[in-house]
């Protein structure tokens, strides 16, 4: 018995995926004599500035073997004790939601809106300003205005490099709609006590002005129009000129 669970545990280690070792954090596009002094105290007599190599791009590594680290270490007069490898990356972590709420509500500028992030990017990112402008804003289906809509954003990090993001989300905000305030038939022109302003829940931004109560006198509906119905400038026609 105890042999088979020496075997098993023999087994069990040869197969066990090894643990990948941390890197250094990079916090620019060069990987300088300070960056690897951090990592490599004998590294602290190199002028801090020296150009050692590029920063990886997020999501990958640069690694300093150790041949390269003895001609480093050779380069700035350096005598190494130990000649680990050296690794470095950007840091990097999940979408944090609320910082990216922030900067939504930030770009909408509309008072009251509510925002809620349904789905957004699974990969980590680098760490850094979130932005998402209006112009990655997508705008709801006619045939589902509740449904989340697509938002693309960027990470801006580094040295002004932008790392692409998106989610899906559902805003809506308080807004004012036009209503019929009784039934109305095709063909009558509207007159202003038809016509209620009132309030409601939508879309923030759906590239349309809400028509006046007065632009809206004296149109007549192309067809009926049930009481409380929304009054939509497409729904309506010049007045007839015969009756």
């Amino acid at each position: 018995m105890k042999l088979r669970a020496l075997i098993l545990f023999g087994w069990t280690a040869w197969f066990a995926p090894a643990q990948e070792a941390s890197c250094h954090p990079v916090e620019g596009d060069r990987i300088s004599a300070r960056d690897l002094a951090a990592a490599l105290p004998e590294f602290r007599t190199a002028p801090p500035e020296a150009l050692l190599g590029q920063a990886p791009l997020p999501g990958a590594r640069r690694t300093f073997h150790a041949p390269e680290l003895r001609a480093l270490a050779h380069r700035f007069g350096i005598t190494l004790s130990s000649t680990e490898e050296i690794c470095f990356e950007w840091p990097s972590q999940p979408l944090d939601r609320i910082a990216a709420i922030a900067a939504m509500r930030e770009s909408l500028s509309v008072p009251g809106a509510k925002i809620e992030v349904k789905e957004a990017s699974s990969d980590k990112i680098p760490l850094g300003r979130i932005e998402f402008p209006l112009s990655g804003l997508g705008t709801p289906s006619p045939t589902g205005p509740s449904a989340p809509v697509l938002w693309r954003g960027d990470v801006v990090y580094g040295d002004s490099h932008r790392f692409a993001i998106w989610t899906r989300v559902e805003i809506a905000a308080p807004c004012q709609r036009l209503t019929a305030a009784e039934s109305l038939k095709a063909g009558r022109p509207l007159e202003a006590r038809q016509i209620r302003v009132s309030t409601a829940t939508c879309f923030p931004i759906d590239g349309k002005d809400l028509p006046t109560a007065a632009q809206l006198t004296g149109m007549s509906p192309i067809h009926s129009i049930a009481a409380g119905s929304e009054l939509r400038l497409e729904l309506l026609g010049p007045p007839n000129e015969i009756n």
